[in-house]
């Protein structure tokens, strides 16, 4: 729902500013196209996005947050950074999606795949770049609409080789995000299951999160899933996959 921010919040007793910069090119870019995409569904949906949209883009624009104000929290003082992915995920806040594929492959060859990072971008298709700095960091861009990218630094937390692989973004990220992928062995193949956790400057907004990726968290993972599948099982087992 969106906030009134002049009824939450009288103007004189706001901050002059309580976002980043980077959070508030961001939230102007959501909030337009939310707005504008509310505009062209019409009715109670279309309401429900352009209220959202126009609290966005105001937001933006103002570099005011209403949610920051109560919580005491002071983003332009930092730059901007977010990325506290305990306190940004917890509980209800930010987007879970979840989702599981068998692929007719032996595990190493699935796992030894998704281990280097730099093959993601062929499986999400809003993901521009990811660059390994070692093995541990990682740094990777997205790209959005009119232009807009996203960026942030990865760290893999939790690592079994063929098992496990474990990754929260750091702070200072545009873009909080962290989640797993675990593997397992069938006689099917290897079964490989994903749990990601999203937090942008909308919050818990799926549909701006939607807008800016171009489709829904869960369809993202879904889409990415099956080009993994397509990838590795159109390659002929007798010969060495690229990895």
């Amino acid at each position: 729902m969106a906030t009134n921010y002049a009824r939450a919040f009288p103007l004189s007793n706001r901050p002059s500013v309580n976002v980043g910069s980077a959070e508030r090119k961001i939230s102007l870019a959501l909030g337009a196209g939310l707005a504008l995409a509310g505009l062209i569904a019409k009715g109670r949906k279309g309401r429900a996005l352009t209220m959202t949209g126009t609290s966005l883009a105001l937001r933006g624009a103002a570099g005011w947050c209403p949610v920051y104000a109560a919580s005491g929290i002071d983003r332009s003082r930092q730059g901007g950074r977010r990325g506290d992915t305990r306190r940004e995920l917890s509980g209800s806040r930010g987007v879970n999606v979840r989702d599981r594929i068998t692929i007719r492959r032996d595990i190493g060859t699935v796992y030894g795949f998704w281990r280097r990072l730099e093959n993601l971008p062929r499986l999400i298709e809003h993901l521009e770049s990811v660059a390994q700095i070692d093995q541990t960091y990682s740094h990777w861009v997205a790209r959005g609409p009119f232009g807009l990218r996203v960026e942030w630094d990865a760290q893999i937390i939790n690592e079994i080789p063929n098992r496990l692989l474990a990754w929260r973004s750091l702070e200072g990220s545009d873009l909080v995000s962290a989640g797993s992928v675990t593997f397992r062995e069938t006689r099917l193949g290897t079964e490989v299951t994903v749990l990601m956790q999203y937090s942008t400057p909308a919050g818990k907004s799926g549909a701006a999160l939607a807008w800016f990726f171009g489709e829904t968290p869960a369809q993202q993972l879904r889409d990415g899933l099956e080009r993994l599948q397509q990838e590795l099982e159109s390659t002929d087992a007798e010969e060495p996959l690229r990895l």
